[in-house]
């Protein structure tokens, strides 16, 4: 009886119960096991933003060189598994994203070719970039109002969106912003006409624009922009 008491409920004089150590050192184990499955966040994962923060963030780009440079801006939403090319017309004729080789300063090359890395499925590691890449993933992109890509202390104006699905956030034609407006009660009303970009003005002025990414349950609410402010509202 003693022996039971030991082994199970009374403590001996030296602590611990024997059943009490077995659970200690199970507690361990599984902790250990769990720390090792789990790996440091890669650098191009702890760059990526949920919607509000990225819309905010790259608005404020939008901004500052639509001011620098006294022209109307656009903020373009590339779509994973989208193309951007590259070569020397002065348009592209895709739906995706056009860079004009002979348009980039050397300054920026580095940018480009960094901003590739993060982005885009088999980046280069040497200037001059090859024809055409698809996007890896998700991101907004500051350019010009022929959508030309923009350049900030030679660096392109990009953020990368966080990808809870790991697909493609939209459907259709990739078209994210819906124009409308917030109503007296809060709530958004949409014209359900929607595009790839909205405009941001030398003025600060955005377009009355939301970004919703319906084929992702976390995205799929419309997150306003206020074109005053340029704060993100995230709807119901």
């Amino acid at each position: 009886m003693k022996k039971l008491d030991y082994l199970y409920g009374k403590h001996s004089k030296d602590g611990l119960t024997l059943l009490e150590l077995f659970i200690v050192i199970l507690l361990i184990s599984i902790i250990s096991a769990v720390l090792c499955k789990l790996t440091f966040p890669s650098k191009e994962d702890l760059q990526r933003k949920g919607p509000k923060e990225a819309l905010e963030i790259i608005i404020k780009m939008a901004r500052k060189t639509a001011n620098r440079d006294a022209q109307k801006m656009r903020v373009l939403f590339l779509d994973q598994a989208i193309p951007i090319t590259f070569d020397n017309n002065a348009t592209g004729s895709e739906a995706g994203l056009h860079i004009q080789l002979s348009g980039v300063n050397p300054n920026c090359r580095d940018s480009v070719l960094n901003f590739l890395q993060e982005t885009v499925v088999s980046p280069p590691t040497a200037w001059p970039p090859k024809n055409k890449y698809n996007t890896k993933t998700p991101l907004f992109v500051v350019t010009d109002a022929k959508e030309k890509v923009t350049f900030d202390e030679d660096k392109i104006c990009y953020v990368v969106l966080a990808n809870p699905i790991k697909g493609q956030l939209t459907k259709g034609f990739h078209t994210a912003f819906e124009e409308g407006h917030v109503d007296s009660k809060g709530q958004w009303k949409g014209k359900r006409t929607s595009h790839r970009y909205f405009e941001v003005y030398p003025s600060g002025m955005c377009n009355s624009v939301s970004f919703k990414g319906e084929e992702c349950q976390e995205y799929n609410r419309e997150h306003s922009i206020n074109p005053v402010s340029g704060i993100v509202t995230v709807h119901k």
